[in-house]
């Protein structure tokens, strides 16, 4: 009866044994987890912390560029309207040749 007391006793101590090496174990990898998940969250937030500077970049230079398209935007309304000037002359040489030879050549 002694024997089985200590037998039940060190599957007991075995068990408990065990049981804290597995917990010990999960407690190991959950730890490696968590540090691989916080240097992800601080790659992921470097990311969003350049891409954020980089949109105030764009930010601070857009007057500026507004600038730039408005005066390119008055000359080309400028080059438009001397495009027009010239393609009404170019239309009324057309029209004083066309009817000289139509005149002179009888077509």
């Amino acid at each position: 009866m002694l024997f089985l007391t200590w037998l039940a006793l060190a599957f007991f101590l075995f068990a408990v044994a065990a049981a804290a090496v597995f917990a010990v174990r999960r407690g190991f990898a959950l730890f490696r987890a968590i540090g691989a998940g916080t240097a992800a969250l601080g790659d992921g937030v470097a990311r969003v912390t350049e891409a954020a500077d980089e949109t105030a970049r764009a930010a601070e230079a857009l007057p500026a560029r507004t600038e730039e398209l408005t005066a390119e935007l008055e000359r080309l309304s400028e080059s438009r309207r001397q495009l027009g000037v010239l393609a009404g002359a170019f239309a009324g040489v057309r029209r004083s040749t066309t009817g000289l030879r139509t005149a002179f050549l009888g077509k």
